[in-house]
């Protein structure tokens, strides 16, 4: 729909007065509460239209005729409900949240308790098409099914993905990408830090602006590059158990294996002196 037209009438003009005897707690100052949310309810409405985008941003889950085009919203014993339906009448989102009590309902936000409690609701939160999916914090879009995506502009676009942080993206079929920038495209892959990218199959990568594997030869990257434009790995380790490191190893020991017996030594420095001891 293009806009809310609102459509609800206070009862009594100068609201609801106590009629006794009071058998039940349903006092003026109760009903003039419900009176007060449902109008600020509609003037938000009114100011802050659905239109297109609440359709296109439901076009996961909703068939091409079966756009949103009714809101329907309703107060019973300080509970919060709001639906939103097609014009078939079907029921495509419904969230509740309990009114605070008291008289008046003069000073109740419902604007921020309706949108800070959403999981998929406009502009202020995030946008959740997937099947199953759930978007929440501010731009975040959560497009693949059964996929999450929480902080501020995130993406989980993979099948059972997940994304937090800021600016992550989780492209890859169960892949996780978390931190600042981290982009996890490879299945089942995860990246973290800042300006990471995990870009092989169940490839893990963590620290800062590594250099990106596609080509699924490291199965663990640890990037310490400066800048996206400068980007350089301090540890890889592949598939086949092999290890790069760009700095030195420290140890008090070396294990190797003679490779025609199997032999197993120990090298050992003591005093200035390298000392071997087979194992």
């Amino acid at each position: 729909m293009a806009e809310y037209t609102p459509i609800y009438t206070k009862p009594y003009e100068n609201g609801w007065v106590n009629a006794p005897p009071e058998k039940t707690p349903v006092t003026a100052a109760v009903m003039n509460n419900y009176d007060s949310a449902i109008e600020s309810i509609e003037g938000y409405l009114k100011d802050n239209p659905i239109g297109q985008q609440a359709a296109d941003d439901l076009s996961g889950y909703a068939k091409a005729d079966e756009t949103a085009s009714a809101v329907d919203a309703s107060v019973s014993e300080l509970t919060l409900t709001i639906q939103l339906r097609t014009t078939q009448g079907k029921l495509l989102s419904e969230k509740s949240v309990t009114l605070p009590s008291g008289g008046g309902g003069a000073d109740i936000d419902l604007v921020n308790l309706v949108v800070e409690n959403s999981i998929s609701l406009g502009r202020k939160a995030g946008t959740s098409v997937g099947r199953y999916s759930v978007a929440e914090g501010i731009s975040t879009t959560a497009s693949g099914d059964y996929s999450y995506a929480g902080g501020y502009v995130t993406t989980a676009s993979g099948e059972d993905s997940h994304s937090e942080g800021y600016a992550t993206a989780a492209s890859g079929f169960c892949s996780h990408a978390e931190g600042y920038e981290s982009v996890a495209s490879g299945a089942q892959s995860h990246a973290e830090g800042i300006g990471t990218k995990a870009g092989s199959s169940r490839q893990h990568v963590q620290g800062r602006y590594n250099i990106e594997d596609t080509a699924n030869k490291y199965a663990h990257i640890v990037g310490n590059g400066v800048s996206a434009a400068a980007r350089s790995n301090a540890h890889t380790l592949d598939w086949e158990g092999n290890a790069e490191y760009a700095g030195t190893v420290k140890s008090a020991g070396l294990k190797l294996t003679d490779t025609v017996t199997g032999q197993e030594y120990i090298l050992t420095v003591a005093d200035g002196n390298l000392q071997i001891t087979s194992v």
